[in-house]
């Protein structure tokens, strides 16, 4: 029989490594946390709003759960209802190379802001990786990679200095703020994808540009037939808006946070991707709505899109 003083010592012990584990810092609502309690506050003058701003971050996945024991990665709070499939049909516009919006646009309509007088996005991240530079980028990595798989030479850039940021600051909408991403294949046959982020909003953002990436990790993993994907998300500037302390409060106390996407049980390559959109658009709805639905109850209303 313990103790009263025994047991208090216990339960004190598990609250302290229960809150010390809730939000590791490799994790994006650790993320948040470290931007709400410890970012610089900047007014940014192009937006007209205050941030909460940390720089040079970093985030690694790992698909090697049991090695790497970070599971809770991608913590998904209870106040913040995240959708999956909308991420996939992102990917899938993407994969079209196209700058209309008829896809995404019926499954998400946060491009619309985005849009010029003919419902076209003109920094299409998909337009830039596969027709804007006069070549597709995402054909030509993959026949590298297949012609040799120890290249440090698989990178595909969305960032175009002739017309993004510098003195053009606020003549373009929706400057990439993913610039670029690259893969590495290592001797285990691992994919290894880095994305490179010039800003990251941490509560609108980073969780879709998250949930893009790693499908897209996965389906190019698929499809060159290599055993796992691996995943690292760099950022030069991550913030929150102080718009959004409110939600980023509730969800760091918030009890059991942790959701875990389903969408790695995916077994569909590129090709198939871009053969039948909608049908993988689907598939990712079905593998993750149980956990979504779950959510809906205590989704609060969805957070502004700063431009």
């Amino acid at each position: 029989m313990f103790t009263q003083l025994q047991v208090k010592i216990i339960l004190s012990v598990i609250v302290v490594s229960r809150v010390c584990n809730m939000y590791p810092a490799n994790s994006i609502l650790g993320l948040q946390n470290g931007a709400l309690q410890g970012g610089d506050v900047i007014y940014n003058a192009r937006t007209g709003q205050e941030t909460k701003t940390i720089f040079n971050t970093s985030l690694m996945y790992y698909d090697d759960f049991d090695k790497y024991s970070n599971w809770n990665f991608f913590i998904m709070p209870e106040g913040r209802c995240i959708f999956p499939h909308i991420a996939a049909a992102e990917l899938c516009w993407a994969l079209t190379g196209e700058k209309n919006t008829d896809l995404i646009s019926k499954y998400s309509k946060m491009w619309n802001k985005f849009t010029n007088e003919t419902n076209e996005v003109e920094t299409a991240y998909g337009y830039r990786m596969r027709r804007h530079f006069g070549r597709d980028q995402l054909l030509e990595l993959i026949d590298l990679i297949n012609k040799d798989i120890s290249t440090r030479q698989a990178l595909i850039s969305y960032w175009d200095p002739v017309s993004d940021g510098l003195m053009n600051q606020g003549k373009v909408k929706n400057v990439p703020c993913p610039f670029a991403w690259q893969v590495n294949i290592d001797s285990d046959d691992n994919l290894h994808l880095t994305l490179f982020m010039r800003s990251s909003d941490l509560v609108v953002g980073l969780p879709y540009d998250f949930m893009f990436y790693d499908q897209l990790a996965l389906a190019l993993s698929n499809e060159l037939n290599l055993s796992k994907k691996n995943i690292t998300v760099m950022s030069a500037n991550s913030h929150i808006y102080r718009a959004h302390e409110s939600i980023v409060l509730q969800q760091v106390t918030l009890d059991d946070p942790v959701f875990l996407p389903k969408y790695y049980q995916s077994k569909a390559t590129l090709s198939e991707i871009m053969f039948d959109p909608e049908s993988y658009i689907e598939e990712i709805r079905g593998l993750c709505s149980p956990d979504v639905e779950k959510r809906r109850e205590l989704y609060h209303p969805k957070p502004e899109v700063f431009e």
